[in-house]
């Protein structure tokens, strides 16, 4: 069988399928001469993978892309490897952490490492968001490996592979010896897999963290001085101010008045009734063309109650990588959560490297809602409002949410948060 792979050299989403190339016996052709932004934006290339995407697969049936798909489709190829499960439940079991790497791990770690690797610039509020979200990760995964030497089954499969991938650049660059020992469970899986054989063909020898990577020469993390702690003065018992004067009169300490999460005029704009229900849009335009749909869509959208905005990225020139832009657009999508009953909208990436990031959003309130201006992805991202009670502002709308150009740049990909 002849099967071709297109990428980028040492290319973690890459590795999936070349170990698992690797565990059924396959051999798989990497073309040396492989230029990003070059190679795959040839007419040659674009003819076979229209969206330009790496990696590739080119099979005997022909070309295969995404690389959670490339990966099942080279683990299947031998059934007696055991990478997609040893029953038809392992193989659930498989899917199931396949894509909990995909959803969970793969933008935590993006957000953390791109910086590291000079690929995004450095977000202090989003690298903080970033590293408990890993961190919650890794304590449900060390959970999991507390008596279990692989994620299923007694032997590796496609769920180690893809995860090992996901984590590679982590425990390379953010997990630290001290995050090693309190994720010892997760620590020893890891090195269990990249020490297979069949990893190492693939990965070479991977160093792991002793300390936290640097950026710029500072931690990402900004660290606050300690204060000097002065010695404490010993005042006479009878300057002690009496017990009630410390406390309130029923001697129980003050409590602190929660500030409210949202100002009390949006709060209440959006919770006020409107004859437009958001989740009923969102499954009407997911199970409906939106150029069929369009129309009717229109006559029901409340102008009192809802706006909407479009939103640039503001470093579009950095984008030079394609997963990794897809990656801010996951991260971005993930980081929205609460927003979700009052939000919805799509990012796309359009054009050739660098690649552009922009979406489209409707909300339900008169500004950007303070759940989106507190998403630590908001301060990247220029919003500006769509007046869509005009033909312009629909058309515009139209645009980013369905077309297959925008602003004479060709989508790559599109992405939906609702």
């Amino acid at each position: 069988m002849s099967l071709t792979l297109h990428t980028f050299p040492s290319n973690p989403r890459a590795f999936k399928a070349l170990i698992s190339a690797q565990y059924a016996g396959v051999a798989i052709d990497v073309p040396a001469n492989f230029v990003m932004g070059q190679t795959n934006e040839s007419a040659e290339f674009l003819a076979q993978f229209p969206l330009g995407k790496v990696p590739a697969l080119m099979t005997p049936q022909g070309p295969l892309y995404e690389s959670n798909a490339i990966a099942r489709y080279v683990a299947g190829l031998r059934a007696d490897s055991g990478l997609l499960g040893a029953s038809h439940y392992e193989s659930g079991l498989v899917d199931q952490w396949v894509h909990w790497a995909q959803n969970d791990v793969d933008a935590p770690v993006g957000t953390l490492v791109y910086p590291v690797l000079g690929y995004m610039q450095f977000n202090k509020k989003a690298y903080e968001i970033a590293k408990g979200d890993l961190n919650s990760a890794l304590a449900l995964l060390n959970a999991h490996l507390q008596s279990r030497t692989f994620l299923v089954g007694e032997r590796v499969t496609l769920a180690d592979i893809s995860l090992t991938c996901s984590l590679m650049h982590a425990f390379r660059l953010i997990i630290d010896a001290a995050a090693q020992g309190k994720y010892a469970n997760v620590t020893r899986w890891f090195t269990t897999c990249i020490n297979q054989p069949q990893f190492l063909t693939v990965m070479g020898p991977i160093q792991l963290a002793v300390e936290e990577a640097k950026i710029g020469g500072d931690k990402p993390k900004e660290e606050k001085p300690k204060k000097e702690e002065k010695p404490k003065e010993e005042k006479p018992k009878a300057e002690k101010k009496p017990k009630k004067e410390e406390e309130d009169d029923d001697d129980e300490p003050a409590i602190k008045e929660e500030k409210p999460r949202l100002p009390q005029e949006e709060a209440d704009w959006i919770a006020q009734k409107s004859p437009m229900d958001l989740e009923n849009v969102k499954r009407f335009l997911s199970n409906n063309k939106f150029e069929d749909a369009q129309a009717q869509f229109w006559t029901e959208f409340d102008h009192k109650a809802y706006t909407v905005w479009e939103c640039d990225y503001n470093y579009n020139s950095d984008n030079t990588i394609e997963w990794m832009t897809a990656n801010l657009m996951g991260g971005f999508i993930n980081r929205l959560e609460e927003a979700r009953k009052i939000a919805y909208g799509a990012l796309v990436m359009t054009g050739t490297k660098p690649f552009h990031l922009q979406g489209v959003f409707m909300f339900k309130y008169k500004e950007v809602p303070t759940f989106v201006k507190d998403c630590p992805d908001f301060e990247s991202y220029t919003f500006k409002q769509v007046d869509v009670a005009s033909d312009a502002g629909k058309a515009r709308f139209a645009q980013l949410w369905n077309a297959s150009t925008i602003d004479e740049r060709e989508l790559r990909e599109r992405r939906f948060f609702k």
